[in-house]
């Protein structure tokens, strides 16, 4: 299959020679591009990934928002066999495995374009998430205190960020995880505020930003989640140097952009709920076979305005033929 745009050899050289946690902050990136905001768009474009991208796709240094809206798609096929790649050569962490197929089947299912070629790493990905098992790591790390419970929004993003299809699809699994995260101190009925949740968003560690970020591209219907997404996108996406400067800035953006105030409130037990949910009904949607062949079929062949002149005489008169014939009849 020929691509309007290819990622430059020296750009996929760059892309593979990345470590965990900025291929993931990559991948993570790369998917947010394809349906983002102005103002994800904004805070994307002075990231280096995006910069190598951009330049491949349209030859500048720089891009305005409005430049890239207009590029979309461009954007969107490079990211697509920027990933494809990274899966192939084994890059892509079993941390992210589970919320990148949902991620991308989520784009799938929305962007016609994007499904022939998109078909291969979704079977890849499907194949994947069936050997993913996570949890006997996850219930070791909760016990051994990896995830402090002071900062019960952030490390309950960490923690289920974690949770694989095997995790998800067994209720025990989900009982014994949210019974070592009670006994090791972590509080579902408490309630804190939304500076709380933005506080804990803003000290995640370069480490874990990729796969949080990336967990909640998949559950933006849940305002908190996408709080935290737009939070991310404002503070951890800046320079190092810059973040002190934009900190304020980047909680009153976040706030803004989902519609929120500074009073709300977050009730940690309904949050894991609601977030249990989402992500259950996300694996079930999760098809068994991407077949391109199945894709072709359903993309509609675009008549063109020749044509459509051409087959209207046709219609016509067929129609007549038809009043004729009734005539006839009667």
């Amino acid at each position: 299959m020929k691509y309007e745009i290819t990622p430059a050899p020296d750009d996929l050289e760059y892309f593979l020679s990345q470590n965990r946690d900025e291929t993931e902050r990559i991948v993570s990136g790369m998917t947010s591009i394809i349906d983002a905001n102005e103002e994800t768009l904004s805070a994307l474009q002075n990231q280096q990934w995006f910069q190598r991208m951009w330049y491949t796709a349209s030859g500048k240094n720089k891009a305005t928002v409005k430049e890239m809206e207009q590029n979309r798609d461009k954007l969107a096929t490079y990211s697509v066999q920027v990933l494809h790649r990274l899966m192939e050569e084994t890059r892509i962490s079993d941390a992210i495995i589970s919320n990148l197929t949902i991620r991308l089947n989520e784009i799938y299912s929305s962007h016609l374009k994007l499904q022939e070629m998109m078909c291969d790493i979704m079977n890849k990905l499907n194949e994947k998430i069936e050997s993913v098992d996570n949890y006997h790591n996850l219930i070791t790390d909760i016990q051994n205190r990896k995830y402090d419970s002071r900062k019960i929004f952030a490390n309950l993003l960490k923690i289920l960020s974690r949770f694989d299809k095997r995790t998800f699809s067994n209720e025990e699994y989900l009982i014994r995880i949210k019974e070592t995260m009670e006994k090791n101190r972590f509080n579902f009925s408490k309630t804190i505020s939304i500076y709380d949740c933005a506080e804990q968003i803003l000290t995640l560690s370069e480490e874990s930003v990729g796969q949080v970020y990336l967990f909640a591209q998949n559950h933006t219907e849940i305002i908190f989640i996408q709080f935290a997404c737009r939070l991310i996108e404002q503070y951890h996406f800046e320079p190092k140097s810059n973040r002190r400067i934009v900190r304020n800035n980047a909680i009153k953006i976040a706030l803004e952009n989902c519609g929120l105030t500074g009073n709300k409130l977050c009730v940690i037990n309904e949050l894991y709920d609601d977030i249990k949910i989402s992500a259950i009904s996300k694996f079930e949607m999760l098809k068994k076979n991407y077949d391109p062949k199945i894709v072709s079929k359903k993309v509609p062949k675009q008549i063109t305005e020749k044509e459509n002149k051409k087959s209207f005489p046709e219609i016509i008169y067929k129609a007549v033929q038809s009043l004729n014939k009734l005539n006839k009849n009667n």
